[in-house]
């Protein structure tokens, strides 16, 4: 809805986007691997698609109104950025 009340088309249109994921493992000794890594190396975001003109009557605005990325979105990319980590793995 517009803030009129009148509908508004929501005509969603996402690019296509590219991750890069890089991970290196280095085994220390028998029992012991440590793992570091960067996910969304060149820190990439899905579209956010604010339709304009169109307004939630709870919040007054359209944010959020699009695909964020989660288990059950059609966008499959999380929408903060890059994420660097590191791990140790313990095998008895």
């Amino acid at each position: 809805m517009d803030a009129t009340g009148a509908p508004v088309p929501e005509i969603f249109d996402f690019s296509p986007k590219i991750t890069t994921d890089l991970y290196a493992s280095l085994k220390l000794n028998k029992t012991v691997l440590w793992t570091v890594g960067v996910d969304n190396l060149f820190n990439v975001h899905p579209d956010t698609n604010v339709i304009k003109g169109s307004v939630n009557p709870l919040t007054g605005s359209s944010f959020g109104d699009s695909e964020s990325g989660g288990p059950f979105e059609a966008v499959q990319m999380g929408f903060n950025g890059m994420r660097i980590f590191t791990k140790l793995t313990l095998n008895f």
